[in-house]
């Protein structure tokens, strides 16, 4: 069971978080940890499940069944950013 759903759409420029976007901010927004299922983990889903879970929320990604994304996903145990940082998350 999850608490919610958050959908957004952000500009990501090179995969990377741009400075003072405000999205740094939405993971905290909540105030206590929600359980939280992101389906979609191309660039926009993964941006928000890495702050989502770094900010210690309980993370679900969610990919296409059978697809080369899930299988990265299972391998990598998550969302991995280029320099090796992997919150906790748990893939479905």
């Amino acid at each position: 069971q999850f608490d919610g759903l958050v959908a957004s759409l952000v500009f990501v420029a090179g995969g990377e978080l741009p400075q003072g976007s405000g999205m740094e901010n939405v993971a905290a927004a909540a105030g206590s940890p929600l359980s939280i299922a992101v389906i979609g983990v191309g660039g926009f889903g993964s941006t928000f499940a890495f702050h989502l879970a770094r900010a210690g929320h309980a993370v679900t990604v969610v990919a296409r069944p059978g697809s080369v994304r899930l299988e990265q996903l299972r391998r990598d145990k998550g969302v991995v950013t280029k320099d090796g940082v992997r919150p906790g998350m748990r893939v479905g």
